[in-house]
C-alpha cells in the first residue's frame, strides 16, 4: 500500500504542477531566443537528477529526487504544450505569433483632390475600399499587434501623379506577410485586412483589386471596377460605370447601380445581385455550380431583355414578360423575358451548368 500511496501522490503532484504551470506561469513573456534554452536547462537538470539518484543509497533522498524530477518534467511539459507548436512553426519558416489583440496602423496618407486610380494585390489579406469624410486617401492595416510590424515591412505602396490623376499601387509580399496564430496545438489564420479610405472630394476612376483567399469589399462609387479572387468573397456597394468580377469559389454579393456594362464569372460561388439599371448596357453572369439570385430595378423608361440558360439547374423569372421557354435534356433549359421601354436598352445574360438562376424585376 505504501508504494501505491507514493505513486498516486506523485501523479497528483505532477498533474497539479502541470496544470498550474500551463494556466498561470507567463511562458509567453519569455523572449523567443530564450525559450529553447529553457528546455535545454530543464533537460540538463533532469539528467543531473538521473545521475544523482544512482549514487544515493538512502530511500528517502531517492524519493525526494524522484519527486523533484517529476516537478521538473511537469514544467518542461508545460513549456512544450504552451510554446512548442509556436516554436516548431517558427523553426520551419512560418511567421507564427501568439493570440493578441488587433490594432490598426496607418501605412500612408495621400492627398487627392481630383481623380484616383487604385491597384491592389495581395494573397490572404482582406481588402476594403470605403468612403470617408477626411481630406486624404488613407491606407490602413488591421492586424494582431504582435505581428503588425512584420506585416508592414512586407507591404509596398507606390504613388504616381498623372495630370489630375493620382495612381496608388499597393502590393504585399506574401513571403513576409503570411502569418499564422498558434494556440495550443491548433493553427489559425488571423484577421488581417487592408483598408483604403477615399475622401468625398476624390473621384475613384479605375479600381483593380486582386487577391487569392482574401475577401474584397468595395463601398464607394467608381467608374471602372476589376476584381479577381480565387476563394475570397466579393461585395460591391455603390454606383459603378463598368465592372468585371471573377472568382472561383467565393460568393458574390452586389448592391450596384450600373451605368453601362458588367461581367461576373464564378465557378462554385453563389451570386446575390441587386442591380439598378440607369442607362444602356449589358450584364453577363456565368456560374458553374453556384446559384444566381438577381433583383432588377430600372430608372425611367429603360427596356430590358433577360436571357437565362442552365444545363441541369432551375430557372425562374418574375415581373418580366416571358418570350421563350424551353426545356430539354440535351441543350438544357432556357428562359427569355423582357420588359418594354421606350428608352435605352439593357441586356442581361445569365448562364449556369448546374446552378439555379432566379430573376425578379421590381415594379
Amino acid at each position: 500500500m505504501r508504494e501505491t500511496y507514493l505513486n498516486v501522490g506523485k501523479l497528483l503532484l505532477f498533474l497539479g504542477v502541470l496544470l498550474l504551470a500551463i494556466k498561470y506561469l507567463p511562458w509567453s513573456s519569455l523572449p523567443p531566443s530564450l525559450r529553447p534554452w529553457l528546455l535545454i536547462l530543464l533537460g540538463v537538470v533532469l539528467l543531473l537528477m538521473g545521475v544523482m539518484i544512482r549514487k544515493v543509497e538512502e530511500d528517502t533522498t531517492k524519493e525526494l529526487i524522484k519527486i523533484g524530477a517529476g516537478v521538473i518534467t511537469a514544467l518542461a511539459l508545460a513549456v512544450i504544450v504552451t510554446l512548442g507548436p509556436l516554436m516548431l512553426a517558427q523553426a520551419v519558416g512560418f511567421n507564427a505569433i501568439e493570440p493578441a489583440p488587433t490594432t490598426i496602423s496607418t501605412l500612408r496618407e495621400v492627398p487627392c483632390a481630383g481623380k484616383l486610380d487604385l491597384q491592389l494585390e495581395t494573397t490572404s489579406m482582406d481588402v476594403r475600399v470605403v468612403k470617408w469624410n477626411g481630406s486624404t486617401v488613407k491606407v490602413l492595416l488591421e492586424a494582431p499587434e504582435n505581428g503588425i510590424g512584420d506585416l508592414k515591412e512586407g507591404i509596398s505602396i507606390d504613388q504616381e501623379e498623372r495630370d489630375v490623376d493620382t495612381v496608388l499601387t499597393i502590393r504585399s509580399e506574401e513571403s513576409q506577410v503570411h502569418v499564422v496564430v498558434i494556440k495550443w496545438f491548433q493553427l489559425f489564420t488571423p484577421n488581417i485586412s487592408l483598408e483604403v479610405r477615399v475622401p468625398e472630394g476624390c473621384s475613384l476612376q479605375n479600381v483593380d483589386l486582386r487577391t487569392v483567399s482574401g475577401d474584397v469589399r468595395l463601398e464607394t462609387d467608381s467608374e471602372r471596377v476589376r476584381i479577381m479572387t480565387t476563394s475570397g468573397d466579393v461585395a460591391i456597394l455603390g454606383e459603378v460605370g463598368s465592372m468585371d468580377v471573377t472568382t472561383v469559389s467565393g460568393d458574390v454579393e452586389l448592391r450596384v447601380t450600373l451605368k453601362s456594362d458588367g461581367s461576373l464569372e464564378t465557378t462554385s460561388g453563389d451570386v446575390n445581385y441587386r442591380l439598378k439599371v440607369i442607362g444602356a448596357g449589358s450584364l453577363s453572369v456565368h456560374t458553374t455550380s453556384g446559384d444566381t439570385n438577381l433583383d432588377l430595378s430600372r430608372e425611367g423608361d429603360i427596356g430590358l431583355r433577360v436571357s437565362l440558360n442552365t444545363l441541369t439547374g432551375e430557372l425562374s423569372m418574375k415581373g418580366l414578360e416571358v418570350e421563350e421557354s424551353r426545356e430539354g435534356f440535351g441543350a438544357g433549359k432556357e428562359l427569355v423575358g423582357r420588359a418594354e421601354g421606350a428608352g435605352a436598352r439593357f441586356l442581361v445574360l445569365a448562364s449556369s451548368v448546374s446552378g439555379d438562376i432566379r430573376v425578379n424585376l421590381s415594379p
